[in-house]
């Protein structure tokens, strides 16, 4: 049997999601010598939506394609899972092909 699993609130994945998008791209600069983090961050702003969950698949959309690391790990689609993103936002993460299995 399959174990149940808690999502975090709309709200509670969009702070998680802002915190991975500056941890995991830290070291990384744009072309322009920016920190990359701002890229996915103007990106969410662009959608002008209060959509909280659409807002995690704007900041995090680099994230696993980049191979981010957050404490130390790998952000990975079992990281998400296990952290309570939403399956929503998991699976849009990358093309479905990568992430049918991460739900």
């Amino acid at each position: 049997m399959q174990q149940e699993r808690t999502v975090l609130s709309p709200a509670k994945q969009l702070a998680l999601m802002l915190q991975l998008c500056t941890v995991g791209h830290a070291e990384q600069y744009d072309k322009g010598g920016n920190p990359y983090a701002l890229h996915p961050i103007r990106v969410s702003q662009y959608l002008h939506t209060r959509d909280f969950e659409l807002m995690c698949i704007a900041l995090g959309h680099d994230l696993i394609d980049d191979k981010c690391k957050y404490n130390g790990e790998l952000i990975t689609f079992q990281m998400l899972r296990d952290l309570g993103f939403s399956a929503r936002v998991i699976f849009r993460q990358t093309p479905a092909n990568h992430a049918r299995d991460a739900v």
